[in-house]
């Protein structure tokens, strides 16, 4: 990740759920069908150096050759002008019982419909 970010020592930038979900229909992450907001930010729990936990279900076949995972890092820091310390990315392709519990118990849909994600939870809890 080469360009340039303002970034204010021991604090994450405050987005918004709607611009969340704004950045999340970019075009350049039409390759994640389905986006999770979970932990304190969801919870509304945050204080000003909590990092953003998404939850994501990715299209495999849009793989550049690093995997989708690092192609996800790389455009929500991009697009949500984020270092890569102030974000963290669960598969939920890949996830274990215990991390889809813990999405479960308090999230917020950014990209994808209530059915969608229900079938993800019941899909890919293990």
């Amino acid at each position: 990740m080469f360009y340039e970010k303002s970034r204010i020592y021991g604090t994450t930038k405050k987005l918004d759920i709607e611009t969340l979900k704004k950045f999340f229909n970019d075009k350049r992450l039409s390759f994640v069908k389905v986006a999770l907001l979970f932990g304190s930010r969801a919870e509304g729990k945050e204080h000003l150096r909590s990092d953003y936990d998404f939850a994501l279900l990715m299209d495999e076949k849009a793989d550049d050759g690093w995997g989708v995972k690092a192609k996800a890092y790389d455009l929500i820091g991009e697009i949500f002008d984020l270092d890569e310390c102030d974000f963290d990315i669960v598969d939920l392709s890949c996830a274990n019982s215990c991390i889809i519990d813990s999405i479960k118990d308090s999230f917020i849909i950014l990209k994808g419909s209530e059915d969608e994600v229900s079938r993800v939870f019941t899909k890919y809890n293990k």
